[in-house]
């Protein structure tokens, strides 16, 4: 249902109507949103202004679905596993030195 919601701009993104809220409506042939009921959970990120005010993505949700591509996932799984095999070979190489003494080879 579509509704009109006439109010002055809320100081706080925070209190403004989004996906997933639910409200009281004045019946009619342009119904009218007259409240908000309370929230029992939502999706907040950071305003795209930067500013430290926060804009609800969506409200009252019970699941949340994340889905990644499979690009995603084995980049970043591709980045981790490098990261760990150089600490691996730095770990190695330190350990090398400590307990072995290596000449310069002399041509």
């Amino acid at each position: 249902m579509r509704a009109t919601f006439a109010a002055p701009h809320a100081p706080d993104p925070l209190l403004t109507p989004c996906t997933g809220d639910w409200g009281a409506l004045r019946p009619g042939a342009e119904p009218h949103l007259v409240a908000l009921l309370p929230r029992h959970s939502a999706i907040v990120r950071s305003s795209a202004s930067r500013s430290s005010r926060g804009q609800v993505l969506a409200a009252n949700l019970d699941t949340v679905v994340i889905a990644l591509s499979l690009a995603t996932v084995w980049t970043a799984a591709g980045s981790w596993l490098r990261e760990e095999r150089d600490n691996q070979k730095k770990a190695i190489t330190s350990h090398l030195r400590a307990t072995y003494r290596f000449r310069d080879r002399q041509p």
